[in-house]
């Protein structure tokens, strides 16, 4: 599977409707469907951040707000004068309709074209003009990218070696990793030791970094506990294939061990 192929997508039918925009040619004037495609990909780019905001919305209103925008969003940028060969049109044409089917990084993007027969200078000449005009961003789609395994329970590690597949460095993204990690994402009744009388709670935000991941690989283990006979051993590789490092995959397996 792709990095972040199982990311939130947007509504199939408004990303063809924004394709056709895209194709169309000005009436009578030098703008052929390169500039028309670059306008829309910058009006597509407005509509779809508020898609990819918030996760809990239904579809329906993804829908919505998706459509509301493209129809409510001004065109800031000039057309493009400059002339582009037929595969150059096609290769952002492409890019156009893939981003804007869900959220893509620039290298996926661009080895997506190669494969599909594009040239090398095609491919990447087509993901810097998304760059530029904002259809795709980097840094938005790491943080979609660490959001979504996040709540898929995946470790830090795990998580920083696939944004570096895509291309990406995890300390290009904003608040990584403080605002991204909660034990609350994944075991929200967790005992907190200190308090009296058993109360629910969570000391999360005192903990070391470490801590803080020793505690969410321990609640996934909580949540999901291996069911081979070899409790630990299937613990310990539960957690180093969900990305954690080795050394957090001991400490949790060990302190789960012990609670059982």
């Amino acid at each position: 599977m792709a990095i972040g192929a199982d990311m939130p997508y947007i509504d199939k039918q408004y990303a063809e409707e924004l394709l056709k925009k895209s194709q169309a040619s000005t009436n009578g004037g030098p703008f052929r469907a390169a500039g028309g495609t670059e306008q829309e990909a910058c009006t597509a780019r407005k509509s779809r951040s508020a898609c990819f905001g918030s996760f809990e919305q239904s579809g329906l209103q993804l829908k919505s707000r998706a459509r509301s925008r493209l129809q409510n969003a001004s065109l800031s940028l000039e057309p493009i004068m400059a002339e582009r060969t037929e595969d150059e049109t096609r290769a952002f044409e492409k890019v156009t309709r893939l981003a804007c089917a869900r959220e893509r990084g620039s290298r996926e993007l661009a080895d997506r074209l190669v494969r599909d027969g594009f040239s090398r200078e095609v491919a990447e000449s087509a993901v810097r003009r998304a760059l530029d005009c904002g259809l795709i961003d980097d840094t938005r789609y790491g943080a979609v990218l660490i959001r979504t395994r996040v709540s898929q329970g995946r470790g830090r590690k795990g998580i920083e070696d696939e944004l570096e597949r895509a291309g990406i460095a995890a300390s290009d993204i904003p608040g990584w990793p403080e605002e991204f990690f909660s034990v609350d994402d994944f075991d929200p009744f967790r005992v907190n030791a200190n308090a009296e009388d058993g109360v629910v709670g969570c000391s999360f935000g005192s903990e070391s970094s470490d801590e803080q991941e020793i505690e969410r690989a321990l609640a996934l283990l909580r949540r999901k506990p291996p069911r081979s006979k070899n409790i630990q051993a299937s613990a310990y590789r539960k957690l180093v294939t969900k990305g954690y490092s080795t050394s957090v995959a001991s400490a949790a397996t060990r302190r789960f061990m012990e609670e059982n």
